[in-house]
């Protein structure tokens, strides 16, 4: 029998995902939680790319921070700030439009992007750009200042959860079969979670084995009751494709 598994990420940023596992046999059921929209206030993501020259490090930790500075900046600076990111998928994205990236960190998280900039250099007196998301993860922010960095902290984008009403949910999920749910952020899981409540079926949800893409956001759906069965190798549509096909057919191994 053909697993089902449910992917979370909405349709176009998913492709990679899906067509995988389309290729392999899988019944999917695209089920998007989250949005990406622009800040509610595009005054400061707008002052600051106006003013690029004037930092001495972009930092990018997602492709949807890359679009949301791209669409403001039309050729890249000769005097502009070098760029750090955090993933393979990141860096592609600045890649494409022709801009140096000249940190890509092992490690991909914040934690790596920190102990790269900081090997690189005093962090003292450095002024840092970082588009992103409006809601995130602190440690970077917080430890660049800490070292005395001055990081200028912008909101690029905003995700917002997906409406799905109740009857939609019970009638795709209260008798199906789910073999593997897909997470790419631990809001991604939360919102998942909440959706599934509503409908009463939290406690179902819980019981689903869940294929992440990182070690963040397994540690945000351990702590929401979900079950971790894959972990991507890095934070990349095709490592979290591989990881989830490895639980999937065990058999394809090696």
């Amino acid at each position: 029998m053909s697993p089902t598994v449910v992917i979370t990420r909405p349709g176009p940023k998913a492709r990679i995902l899906t067509a995988g596992l389309e290729e392999r046999g899988a019944r999917l059921i695209p089920f998007p939680v989250l949005a990406i929209a622009p800040p509610a206030d595009p005054a400061p993501l707008d002052e600051a790319c106006s003013a690029l020259a004037t930092f001495d490090w972009l930092l990018l930790t997602s492709a949807n921070g890359v679009s949301a500075v791209a669409e403001r900046v039309e050729a890249w600076p000769a005097e502009g700030p070098r760029i750090a990111v955090v993933g393979e998928q990141t860096a592609a994205a600045v890649q494409r439009l022709g801009w140096p990236v000249e940190v890509l960190p092992e490690q991909a998280n914040a934690e790596g992007l920190l102990a790269e900039l900081v090997r690189r250099g005093p962090v003292a007196g450095r002024r840092f750009l970082f588009p992103r998301a409006e809601a995130g993860r602190e440690i970077l922010v917080e430890s660049l200042r800490a070292a005395g960095g001055e990081v200028k902290l912008v909101v690029a984008y905003r995700a917002l959860a997906v409406d799905h009403p109740a009857a939609e949910v019970t009638a795709t999920f209260a008798h199906t079969r789910v073999d593997l749910v897909t997470f790419t952020s631990g809001a991604c899981a939360e919102n998942f979670l909440a959706i599934l409540g509503n409908a009463g079926l939290a406690s179902r949800a819980r019981g689903w084995p869940a294929a992440v893409i990182g070690p963040v956001t397994a540690q945000a759906c351990t702590t929401l009751g979900l079950p971790v069965v894959a972990i991507a190798a890095e934070p990349s549509p095709a490592a979290l494709l591989a990881a989830a096909a490895s639980y999937l057919w065990p058999e394809a191994r090696g």
